[in-house]
């Protein structure tokens, strides 16, 4: 039974049977907890190079919740913010949000950035090995549906909370790698939930709203005109922006930190172990 994004309790059955006439039973529990990689990231958007924030664009360190989550992620709400934006340098133009704890935007210094570079190819490396889908397409559509029963998304789960969505589809949080070495395109409208792992460069179109954990090898690039519908983007977004060229963030896009969806993103990557301070225990 999962109690929370990384906790999980075990029930068990114990029958002992004399002579095969009497029969006696024990109930018994323990809990559990996934481990997962730690992401070098304090911000809802992270990069180890520059960042260029335009157009109304709103990058926020307050947490949010998709529509309808609340009820799942009620005891995964943080009270208070993070930062909203982490880089080496920041350019900001005047119509941009940046909200967030103090400082909203935290520059990274040289040594800060290589320190964090380390460990970012540690946690890359440890999601690889937990992917359960690899692609080497440069583009994944949000909107490409599996045949059969349940239908759900192709590439992630699905994170609409409404009574028509199906518990199977909704329950899916996979780790995505896509090993296209040029520009990876996530285009389409139907939100979705997961761990996206770019080894490229990765390219949000609009309408894209994604809930979970974005991990870019090269850099983040959402440009798109006024008129196209808002990007979402809620969870954590860590770009490790190799070849220093920039990442590029223009508006209309919410990016948002959101504590619920990073961990339950990142508990498809974990691995268990028992919590020390509870054995088995007798069920009354």
């Amino acid at each position: 039974t999962r109690v929370h994004a990384r906790g999980f309790t075990l029930d068990g059955l114990a029958i002992s049977r004399d002579g095969g006439i009497r029969e006696s039973q024990r109930h018994i529990w323990r809990a559990v907890q996934l481990d997962w990689p730690l992401l070098p990231a304090d911000a809802a958007l992270n990069s180890l190079g520059a960042v260029a924030l335009s157009n109304n664009a709103s990058v926020l360190g307050t947490d949010l919740l998709p529509a309808g989550w609340i009820d799942e992620c009620a005891s995964e709400l943080r009270s208070t913010q993070v930062s909203a934006v982490s880089a080496h340098t920041v350019n900001a133009e005047a119509t941009v949000t940046i909200t967030g704890d103090a400082p909203a935007v935290r520059l990274l210094s040289d040594s800060a950035r290589t320190q964090r570079d380390s460990l970012a190819s540690v946690a890359f490396v440890a999601m690889l090995a937990r992917a359960t889908l690899v692609t080497s397409d440069s583009v994944l559509s949000l909107d490409d549906i599996t045949a059969g029963s349940p239908s759900c998304p192709v590439w992630f789960g699905d994170a609409r909370r409404t009574a028509s969505t199906n518990d199977a589809c909704t329950r899916r949080w996979p780790v995505v790698v896509a090993r296209h070495s040029g520009e990876t395109h996530l285009t389409g409208f139907t939100p979705s939930q997961g761990m996206l792992v770019v080894n490229g460069d990765l390219r949000v179109d609009a309408g894209v709203r994604f809930a979970g954990v974005l991990l870019v090898n090269g850099r983040l690039i959402i440009s798109h005109p006024d008129t196209a519908i808002p990007i979402e983007l809620l969870g954590t977004v860590l770009v490790r922006d190799q070849s220093r060229l920039g990442s590029e963030v223009q508006g209309p896009v919410l990016i948002a930190s959101s504590r619920c969806a990073t961990r339950l993103a990142l508990a498809a990557a974990g691995s268990p172990s028992p919590q020390r301070q509870h054995g088995w225990t007798e069920r009354p």
